[in-house]
């Protein structure tokens, strides 16, 4: 349990009602794989995370700005609220934003994978992988290899078709992607992750200020000192 610390000559501590401060021990911090320098690679899509993780690593900056700008702390602690919800409101229009991002990247791969689903010779082709003596073996050595065209037949159409369960058509279709679209496809699942990271790490800076805001507005003395002497990586 947290010791109540002496109250100092700020009237603002003098009148708020001495109570038992919450046990902030297991409060969780913010990592510092937050900075957008973490974000690797050049594909236009990932200027959406890096925006965003650039958005929250700033927003400790302006934390500690506030609190050597403020001093006053009744003042402090409600601009620190403030600025920590308008700054998680920000971050909430970001991952929407990434979620976006992540659905028109997919979209944009099955479209180059799956060009043409009327294609004269697709009949054929599906037929060809049905006869196989492992039809998923050879639909997926033909994506492997680069075959655009015999990936699609077998895509483009209902998996028994070809011979397929639904679990190989899944597998299939992945494998395709990964391999036909490689740059977008390494694309997608990094910015899929950063977007979790996103979500996660919001709500981590959330109730890291929050948290630390209430104790000291219910008795703790030194929480909002130890939340703007907080470093990133916690």
């Amino acid at each position: 349990m947290m010791t109540k610390l002496a109250p100092v000559d700020d009237p603002a501590y003098q009148t708020r009602p001495t109570r038992t401060p919450p046990n902030n021990s297991r409060a969780i911090e913010v990592p510092i794989d937050i900075h957008p320098d973490t974000i690797l690679g050049d594909h236009t899509a990932l200027s959406v995370p890096r925006r965003a993780f650039g958005t929250l690593y700033q927003s400790w900056t302006a934390l500690k700005e506030t609190a050597a700008r403020v001093k006053d702390t009744d003042k402090l602690a409600k601009e620190a609220r403030t600025h920590t919800n308008r700054v998680v409101s920000s971050l909430r229009r970001e991952h929407e934003a990434c979620l976006g991002a992540c659905t028109h990247l997919s979209k944009k791969i099955d479209e180059a994978i799956q060009p043409n689903p009327h294609d004269p010779m697709g009949g054929e082709i599906r037929a060809y992988i049905r006869g196989a003596e492992h039809p998923f073996k050879a639909a997926s050595d033909a994506a492997l290899a680069g075959d655009r065209r015999m990936a699609a037949a077998v895509l483009n159409a209902p998996p028994q078709l070809s011979g397929l369960t639904h679990q190989q058509y899944n597998t299939l279709h992945e494998v395709a992607r990964g391999q036909l679209e490689h740059a977008d496809y390494s694309a997608l699942k990094s910015l899929q992750s950063y977007a979790h990271k996103l979500d996660t790490y919001t709500k981590r800076f959330e109730q890291l200020a929050n948290d630390r805001i209430t104790a000291w507005e219910t008795g703790d003395d030194d929480a909002l000192k130890t939340l703007f002497a907080a470093p990133a990586n916690g």
